[in-house]
């Protein structure tokens, strides 16, 4: 059967069309739009053009071989689901409704071999061995991580951790951390947790070697860059009062002293100001902290 063109339109007037032309499959795209404008209809569609031979006999592409990469879980499931919504509409339309569909998709008429293969899609999808493959870029590199473990220095059958077990370990981490320093009241490290304990609260504590941890590898630069690579960070602690321009035998009060000379007073409540009418929320409760300190 064949379905009647409709009249063309401005192209300007119709983001329809714009949108038909984006989804196009031949042509490289980049899509920039406001939120709620309908890129993720086009990447949909974009994808069904793909996995649907042409009316021109060009075989569409086996949905196998297709790799759709996104930035969060929710966008994925998002598609996944409107994908196999359409699918599915199309397995059991009449050919009217069909026609439509297809034409309003491509911006051509359907013949009977391109209205055959849509309605075969939705099961050649099902049978694709671990479903549509679209996914986050973070699964995507993981994946990848996978197929290549000894390539990328990691363990073979290696696990992400989630969220919960991540918390876990970090938890078991400073139990272990208050037990070593028990143990060695008088070491380093027991009095450096000690200093903390005195300025963090346990919550403070916990979110610190969180940060910690996802930061270790730019720690450990830091470390080696100062001669700490042995696991000592004398030397780094040493670079980072120089960095400040202060000596390590200085107090608080002598760094407060410092800090009320007349050249440096006036160089901060000109910061103070600064933040209080030009910054953040939480930078403006900053500057009125730093203000009250100098008043």
């Amino acid at each position: 059967m064949t379905v009647k063109s409709p009249q063309p339109k401005n192209i300007s007037s119709d983001p329809g069309i714009m949108q038909t032309r984006a989804a196009d499959p031949q042509q490289s795209v980049w899509v920039g739009a406001s939120a709620g404008t309908g890129k993720t209809k086009v990447l949909i569609d974009r994808l069904l053009r793909l996995m649907l031979p042409t009316a021109a006999g060009q075989a569409g592409t086996r949905p196998d071989k297709i790799l759709c990469l996104t930035f969060t879980k929710t966008a994925a499931a998002e598609m996944s689901a409107r994908i196999f919504s359409e699918l599915a509409k199309w397995s059991v339309a009449n050919d009217i409704d069909l026609a439509k569909d297809l034409h309003k998709l491509t911006g051509e008429l359907a013949d009977p071999h391109v209205m055959d293969a849509a309605r075969r899609l939705f099961a050649r999808v099902l049978d694709v061995p671990g479903g549509l493959r679209i996914m986050t870029i973070h699964s995507f590199c993981q994946s990848m991580l996978k197929c290549c473990p000894i390539e990328a220095n990691l363990t073979p059958q290696f696990v992400m951790l989630d969220d919960r077990a991540s918390d876990e370990i970090l938890t078991e981490c400073l139990h272990s951390l208050i037990a070593d320093c028990a143990r060695q009241s008088g070491g380093v490290l027991a009095k450096a947790f000690q200093r903390l304990t005195l300025v963090q609260q346990s919550s403070e504590i916990s979110a610190l070697l969180r940060e910690m941890m996802a930061k270790r590898s730019k720690l450990e630069k830091i470390l080696i860059s100062n001669g700490d690579e042995t696991g000592s960070a004398l030397r780094t602690v040493t670079a980072v009062y120089a960095a400040l321009g202060i000596s390590q035998n200085m107090t608080t009060a002598d760094i407060e002293s410092a800090i009320g000379k007349p050249e440096n007073e006036e160089s901060l409540r000109a910061v103070a100001r600064a933040i209080i009418d030009h910054g953040t929320e939480k930078g403006k409760a900053d500057g009125i902290v730093l203000a009250d300190f100098l008043a």
